[in-house]
């Protein structure tokens, strides 16, 4: 019998983030993603929109870099979840740079966590292409 997969997600909003974001459909996409990746097991995710201001004090002090950025994520040590925390001004940002909706930028960083926490890299170009490229497979 193969293990099942469940999923519980938290989010959290210090800034808003468009009403069409809802928890479920945050819920939804992490689960496909967790599935579309063959994860199984217990999984705890906490999504966290930010701003600026508190992206930039966790960039400084998880990597000693004082900008923001548009995501992080932090695993737990026993694999089976993690903290995502995305800055939707950074995202708003990206978004209008790429000509693209809001939304669709945040549920790409949504996604992007979720593969961190399964154990994808984007250290190298190389890497960080192949995990683009499956971030957009998984949203399409």
């Amino acid at each position: 019998m193969s293990e099942l997969l469940t999923v519980e997600v938290a989010t959290f909003a210090e800034v808003e983030i468009p009403e069409t974001l809802t928890d479920e459909l945050l819920a939804d996409l992490v689960g496909f993603t967790l599935a579309s990746e063959q994860a199984k097991g217990e999984w705890e995710i906490n999504l966290s929109f930010t701003g600026v201001v508190e992206i930039t004090r966790l960039h400084q002090q998880f990597m000693s870099l004082p900008e923001p950025t548009d995501i992080l994520t932090f695993g737990y040590d026993d694999s089976s979840g993690g903290d995502i925390a995305i800055c939707v001004p950074v995202a708003t940002d990206n978004a209008l740079e790429h000509e693209i909706p809001v939304e669709r930028e945040l549920c790409f960083l949504v996604v992007h966590g979720v593969l961190h926490l399964v154990g994808h890299d984007d250290q190298s170009d190389e890497m960080r292409g192949a995990m683009l490229s499956r971030q957009d497979q998984i949203l399409d």
